[in-house]
């Protein structure tokens, strides 16, 4: 029973095994990219670590005999599970340890490489080593049992390749997102505990064959004319070749297989994002092809006889499909945006759409890859070597290509030739080497196998100069971001191309070794984007850009030393180096790139760069900031993207407290966070998480775009600040630097932050709020990345529902705020109570105007009321509220303020503009026509009150009068789109 047991078990023992391996890596990865960075050499560190350790395991089960084999495996699966557990303590204690060497050592990056593989090869080599213990170990007992060697091979590799996809589905899509890391991972070492007890338990008095029984049932089958080679399902010897072809075809094809994975991983970000989603979409479309690579060799194991002929056509087969892939790769963001307009807008369809194009991508080419694997033991001398070692010794070679392949294409190919020159390279080795099989499956003399060869190189050498398929605007278009508010724009998803090379230009275009980056220009507006991304520019951003550096500068008494995590643009920095107290200035940025291009935007850096102060540092911005010696008067975090994996890092509360370890007793800490294409819930998150990382914080608005009509232009962005003692606007302070003529020019013309009050007005929530504005929601932490999993699904919105979540997010700000005036010291009228009633009432009227242009309607209603209470004789608080509640709707109420209002001061432009404009839709010809005559008089210059007495007499058919009063009209404004139909209309009259 126990044996039938056991056979029944064993699928799913592989099964589950490869499901918590791949959990393992992918929590593994995380971890460590959170302490060394998640820059790709340190991540290439990690993998390298973990897939050093898996060849080491199987090299080492390929040297040893274990007369038990299932008891072994049962015994290995246990040890996982205990040493994946032992790995946590570790991992929770590396951050400080690590930390606290590198800030008291001054390593070199050589040094401190090597300082990151000795403790990741700590904490990962023993669960890793026993990782790659196990595929031998159960290829060894199934095949004692007189199973069919190569059917065994295939079947595990498939069933532990099918447990690595689900693995990877299973952590992404649901135990992650619900469980959290710290869970999840004690989840996949429980199975493993559970694999391996069961089959202990199982095996206790189950007896495997034995040398001498497994010899004597050999000589049974020699004595009946039967090789042991053929009982076992082998090939014959005749077609037995060397271990050194075997190693060397296994070594070659990792490496080609990881390298393809680098290329593929980079390629499609940019056509399907970087998100968490992304990278998975892509790591279980290729395991899945690998699947069926292995199916396929399954069914047809037994009928190969010329195991190199079949091996030669393969390798040849997958570097043709690399060729081909490169070329359909380029066709992906029309198909993509084609999915996009054919699909209704929502997260689970594009997910799917996401995977269908990752398919169309890899399928064809991880197929043939998954048969290669089991098919290279053919090669191998199965009369010499029992199956434990030509599984383990497959393992070790491939694995160790693995290594070579994703360091080799991450660090020299992609950096020095690029993408589409290293799929071109990289599918020369299968092209080589298929070419070479084949002369020798063939049996072609010397000359002519080296004629072919030649032949093979110098294509290869054309196609590296010659092959570039892809179409640059399109491929840099980020149509994962930006495609759904194109859908509507375009006819036909083939009119991508045009639409993207219309009016735009390439200024810059390289692929780095974090990303793609791509600077475009369209008129005059340059901006700079990651893999399609735009991260920055001299538009609508700048005004981001520079209140990142400006609202924790003008909030620190006297800021000396600066940290700008991210230079994008370098406007951020620029603006920092305009503070004359600022005397150092360092930024840290992951893609050196991005740095190469700062003089694209020389004109809103201020040319930072060249400025003694400043000092670049290509790092990832966590790890710095955990290294780092140095404490700073201020910290701006200027990554605002928490949908994109490794930027959601930063948005963490172990982030915050890092980050709060940096800062001076009296620093500040500044994080830029954007609020469109996510929920309400989300921003609470983020803003009840930020609010608990800190002593004191406070919320700033970026100010939307006014508009002279109707509401103003949102842009999504707000700016979180943090600090361990209280922080306040000295008004006196900012007064003297709105005086300094470069911080005033720097902040003038970006609207919004005009004067002192201007700027004070973009505050709008203290800690308090912020903790009862977020309370209720779950953590963002390390272990629970909340947003990670939640802010990517908010990009599938239509542009309808993206715009009602924004206003609906902009309101709850509106109403979150308990606090009348922000906090602001040294402003002369609240000195002293002395200064009157009537000049608090002017500045709650000044902070009221101020607010209701940010459409913040709740609070300058309130600040309105205020100044009527302590000054019942202040015309402007009146005409405030009644601006506010004709915002609301309110005509009939605001009407009537309008009323007390000019009858207290008649010189009150808007309220006269407003108030005929209300007459007029009433019908009430003879009031409105009264208020424009007023408005005339009082403001000649006003087109308005001369426009509006133009529409009065024509609805009174005084076509003479009318024509007088519009022609005044476009004397002071000729662009005055309702003068100029009104004047149309009343030609023809």
């Amino acid at each position: 029973m126990k044996r039938e047991r056991l056979a029944t078990a064993l699928p799913f023992f592989a099964f589950a095994s490869g499901s918590c391996a791949l959990i393992y890596e992918s929590l593994w990865l995380r971890s460590f990219g959170l302490i060394f960075g998640n820059t790709t050499h340190a991540v290439a560190a990690i993998l390298a670590v973990f897939m050093g350790g898996l060849a080491l395991g199987s090299f080492l089960t390929g040297r040893l005999y274990f007369k038990r084999t299932m008891r072994m495996y049962a015994l290995v699966e246990c040890g996982i599970g205990a040493s994946a557990l032992l790995t946590l303590p570790l991992l929770h204690y590396l951050p400080a340890w690590y930390g606290a060497f590198v800030r008291a050592h001054d390593l070199s990056p050589a040094a401190e490489l090597a300082f990151r593989l000795v403790g990741a090869t700590f904490a990962l080599l023993p669960p890793t080593a026993l990782l790659g213990m196990t595929f031998p170990l159960l290829i060894e007992y199934l095949t004692r049992r007189d199973r069919k060697f190569y059917r065994n091979l295939g079947f595990l590799y498939r069933t532990n390749t099918l447990g690595g996809a689900f693995g990877v589905f299973l952590a992404t899509f649901i135990l992650m997102p619900f469980l959290g890391k710290l869970a999840t991972f004690i989840l996949a070492a429980v199975t493993n505990l559970t694999i391996g007890l069961l089959a202990w338990f199982w095996t206790r008095e189950l007896r495997e064959d034995s040398k001498e029984r497994v010899e004597k049932k050999s000589q049974s089958k020699a004595r009946q004319g039967t090789s042991p080679g053929r009982a076992a399902g082998l090939p014959s010897a005749s077609e037995e070749h060397s271990p050194a072809i075997f190693l060397v075809t296994a070594f070659t094809t990792g490496l080609f297989s990881f390298g393809l994975e680098v290329l593929w991983t980079r390629s499609l970000a940019l056509v399907i994002g970087s998100s968490i989603y992304s990278f998975n979409i892509m790591l279980i479309t290729l395991l899945i092809g690998i699947v069926a690579g292995t199916v396929s060799y399954e069914a047809c194991w037994e009928r190969i006889r010329k195991p190199i002929l079949w091996l030669a056509l393969l390798i040849l087969a997958v570097g043709v499909l690399c060729l081909a892939d490169l070329a359909l790769i380029g066709t992906l963001p029309v198909l993509s945006f084609a999915l996009i307009k054919a699909l209704p807008v929502s997260f689970p369809l594009h997910v799917g759409s996401d995977f269908l194009l990752c398919f169309l991508t890899m399928f064809l080419v991880t197929m043939p890859l998954g048969f290669l694997f089991p098919l290279l033991a053919h090669l191998m001398k199965p009369t010499q070597l029992s199956p434990q070692k030509i599984s383990s010794y497959l393992y070790v070679g491939n694995l160790s290509g693995t290594i070579v392949g994703s360091f080799g294409t991450a660090f020299v190919l992609v950096p020095r030739y690029g993408l589409q020159t290293s799929f071109v390279l990289l599918a020369a080795l299968p092209l080589v080497l298929g070419l070479w099989f084949l002369g020798r499956s063939l049996h072609w003399t010397g000359i002519i196998r080296a004629s072919v060869l030649a032949g093979g190189v110098l294509v290869c050498l054309a196609l590296v100069r010659w092959y570039q398929p892809w179409n640059l605007h399109t491929m840099s278009a980020g149509i994962y971001k930006y495609g759904v508010d194109w859908r509507d724009s375009l006819q036909s998803a083939w009119d991508l191309p045009e639409f993207q090379e219309s009016g735009r230009q390439i200024l810059f275009y390289r692929e780095g070794n974090e990303g793609v980056v791509c600077v475009n220009q369209t008129g005059g507006e340059r901006t700079i984007s990651v893999n399609g991304k735009g991260d920055g520019g001299n538009g609508q951003d700048v005004i981001t850009q520079r209140l990142i550096a400006h609202v924790p500068l003008m909030l620190h008494p006297n800021p000396r030393k600066v940290l700008v995590i991210g230079w994008g643009t370098g406007s951020t920095a620029g603006s920092a180096g305009l503070y004359p107290s600022v005397n150092q200035i360092d930024c840290v940025e992951i893609e050196s790139l991005m740095f190469t291009c700062r003089s694209f935007f020389t004109d809103i850096n201020h040319n930072i760069a060249s400025d003694p102060r400043f000092r670049i540092h290509i790092k990832d911005g966590r790890n710095y900031l955990l290294t780092t010696p140095t404490l700073y008067d201020a910290i701006l975090s200027e990554p605002s993207n928490p949908w994109i994996t490794g930027v959601s890092n930063l948005f963490t509360h172990d982030y915050y407290a890092i980050a709060r370890n940096r800062l001076n007793e009296d620093g500040i800490f500044c994080q830029w966070f954007q609020y469109y294409n996510l929920t309400l819930k989300d921003v609470k998150v983020q803003t009840r998480n930020f609010a608990e990382s800190f002593p004191y914080t406070s919320m700033w608005l970026v100010p939307p775009k006014p508009v002279e009509v109707g509401s103003p232009i949102l842009f999504g962005d707000l700016l979180f600040i943090g600090s361990a003692k209280p922080h306040r606007l000295d008004y006196e302070r900012v007064r003297q630097l709105y005086e300094n003529k470069a911080i005033r020019d720097d902040l003038i013309p970006l609207g919004g932050v005009d004067d002192e009050l201007a700027f004070l007005s973009n505050y709008f929530m203290n800690r308090s709020d912020m903790l009862r504005f977020g309370q209720g929601t779950p953590e963002n932490s390390d272990d629970f990345p909340y947003l990670e999993f939640s802010a990517p699904k908010g990009m599938y919105q239509g542009q309808a529902d993206a715009q009602k979540s924004i206003i609906e997010i902009y309101r709850n700000f509106d109403e979150g705020g308990s606090e009348l005036l922000p906090p602001i010291d040294n402003y002369p009228p609240l000195l002293h109570e002395s200064s009157g009633a009537s000049r608090h009432a002017d500045l709650y009227v000044a902070m009221g105007s101020h607010y209701r242009k940010k459409a913040f309607l709740s609070r300058a209603r309130r600040l309105a009321e205020t100044a009527i209470r302590e000054d019942s004789r202040n015309a402007g608080a009146y005409a405030l509220l009644g601006e506010v509640l004709y915002d609301q709707g309110l005509v009939d109420e605001a009407a009537n303020l309008f009323v007390q209002a000019l009858g207290l001061s008649p010189k009150l432009q808007r309220a006269c503009r407003i108030l005929g404009a209300i007459y007029y839709s009433r019908k009430e010809f003879g009031k409105a026509e009264q208020v424009y005559i007023q408005l005339a008089q009082n403001f000649p210059d006003d087109p308005y009150g001369y426009l509006g007495q133009a529409a009065i007499f024509a609805e009174w058919h005084n076509w003479s009068r009318a024509r007088e009063f519009v022609d005044k009209t476009l004397s002071i404004d000729p662009k005055i789109e309702d003068a100029i139909k009104l004047r149309d209309y009343l030609k023809q009259r």
